[in-house]
């Protein structure tokens, strides 16, 4: 499953909205899925980001409906601010 145009800063309600929406669809699907890999594209609009929320995410994806899951990829595009110091991540 590949997820993509998930929009973290700048705005915290679009944030917050794209957060939600991402932990409904995963919470919405059901145990007798067979998904083994997802791949979250996330742009990052400011270095405002509180990732901390994202656990919802972790606790989702740790449940009873992803047994099958083996691999969640995650990729960070910062298309807005450019190139960051990888500190920063």
């Amino acid at each position: 499953m590949h997820l993509t145009d998930i929009c973290v800063g700048a705005n915290p309600s679009i944030e917050i909205a794209e957060l939600k929406w991402l932990m409904h669809f995963l919470s919405n699907i059901g145990e007798s899925s067979r998904v083994e890999e997802i791949k979250l594209h996330v742009y990052i609009l400011d270095n405002t980001v509180d990732w901390s929320p994202w656990e919802g995410v972790d606790h989702i994806l740790t449940g009873t409906n992803f047994q099958s899951l083996r691999k969640v990829e995650v990729e960070l595009s910062c298309p807005r601010i450019g190139l960051l110091d990888p500190n920063w991540f």
